[in-house]
């Protein structure tokens, strides 16, 4: 309440907010101050995104890497949910950046152009990618990859820092 006036939004944010089983309350409660809402999630709960997204004004989506290889990325299962959450986010509309992190010890050149083309296929035109970082030092990526989601993609931005 002391920042009304000071800031124009809530970013909702961390491990994975989606987690948290007042997010709805949480973002109904800063709405009503008058305060956009934005949201960073991997989407891995689907149900839980799709009743937060008329309360959202945007929302970064992590993905990362072809759904079907979430298993061996993370070590946990979440392709599918993550799928489905991709294509709700894009249903509604919401204002969205997709965005992925590359480790490239998990993630090669093929990979990244199947990711891409499943985003392509469920009609995101744009993809933040960004190093992983090691060290607290992200390195550059290297252009294949880049390339290789260039390829299906309109829009790549590669994010440094």
């Amino acid at each position: 309440r002391r920042r009304v006036g000071l800031l124009d939004a809530v970013v909702f944010s961390g491990g994975e907010p989606l987690l948290q089983r007042d997010l709805g309350s949480a973002l109904q409660a800063v709405r009503a101050l008058g305060f956009a809402t934005a949201l960073h999630t991997a989407g891995i709960y689907p149900d839980r995104l799709a009743a937060a997204l008329p309360l959202l004004d945007w929302v970064g989506f992590d993905v990362k890497g072809p759904f079907e290889d979430y298993r061996r990325i993370t070590g946990a299962p979440g392709g599918e949910a993550a799928l489905a959450a991709l294509g709700q986010l894009l249903k509604a509309g919401t204002a969205h950046e997709v965005r992925c992190t590359v480790d490239s010890e998990l993630l090669d050149a093929d990979a990244l152009a199947r990711m891409a083309r499943q985003l392509a296929a469920l009609g995101v035109s744009r993809l933040v990618l960004q190093a992983c970082r090691r060290a607290g030092l992200a390195p550059e990526l290297p252009a294949a990859l880049t390339a290789a989601a260039a390829a299906y993609l309109p829009q790549v931005e590669i994010r440094q820092g």
